[in-house]
């Protein structure tokens, strides 16, 4: 086999790889990379602000007290060419 036949063979397995296989792991990593955020508290290292000065939870935190809105948050469009990602009852 010559060379340009070896590059033609392995950008044919990258596109179907990317084609059959990529949106999964983007959509799989994007509903981890959110959930993440309430578990660390924090979205892209920003620390969640106070709620106020004198906010003392008798348990959890406000957004996190409630496991609903975390673990409704899901892909909801799986494409080759795009992933949705939805949180909440709608």
């Amino acid at each position: 086999m010559k060379d340009k036949q070896k590059i033609s063979v392995a950008f044919k397995s990258q596109r179907e790889f990317f084609d059959k296989q990529a949106f999964l792991i983007v959509s799989e990593s994007a509903v981890e990379t959110y959930k993440d955020a309430f578990r660390l508290k924090a979205w892209d290292g920003t620390p969640w602000p106070a709620l106020s000065p004198g906010y003392n939870p008798g348990y959890g935190e406000m957004m996190v007290r409630d496991t609903n809105l975390v673990n409704s948050i899901r892909h909801t469009v799986e494409e080759h060419d795009r992933v949705k990602i939805k949180a909440g009852n709608r």
